[in-house]
């Protein structure tokens, strides 16, 4: 487990046919969706369409008796926020860079008529 929230966890996960190809994998327990699982089919649907390299990749999802599992890209750095925290001085050159890239990803979706709704450092990953 490399992760979690509200409705799962995140795994590492590698693929069967080349084991050093590795995945994050988002596991949702489908009884935390309720009956209305529309919300997040339309969530699918829109990361399946995006391609941005600031944007994380949607591989595939699998379904099973209890979970969905979201397959994507691996992002190894953690979150903005912990490298915020962690920093004892966060220069404004680097600040800008990483705004330059959140700016970038922003503008792609927007471009897609997509609006986040939580753009917060906690879910930028690096």
């Amino acid at each position: 487990m490399i992760g979690g929230g509200n409705f799962g966890t995140v795994r590492l996960a590698h693929s069967i046919s080349d084991p050093k190809m590795m995945y994050a994998v988002k596991s949702i327990l489908r009884s935390n969706i309720k009956k209305d699982v529309k919300p997040l089919e339309e969530e699918l649907e829109i990361l399946r369409g995006l391609d941005h390299p600031n944007i994380i990749k949607f591989h595939e999802t699998y379904v099973d008796f209890r979970y969905i599992h979201i397959v994507m890209e691996l992002a190894t750095g953690g979150e903005l926020f912990d490298k915020i925290v962690q920093s004892k001085r966060f220069s404004e050159a680097r600040a800008a860079n990483y705004m330059r890239k959140i700016i970038s990803a922003v503008k792609h979706l927007h471009e897609l008529k997509i609006c986040h709704r939580d753009l917060k450092p906690e879910n930028f990953l690096l």
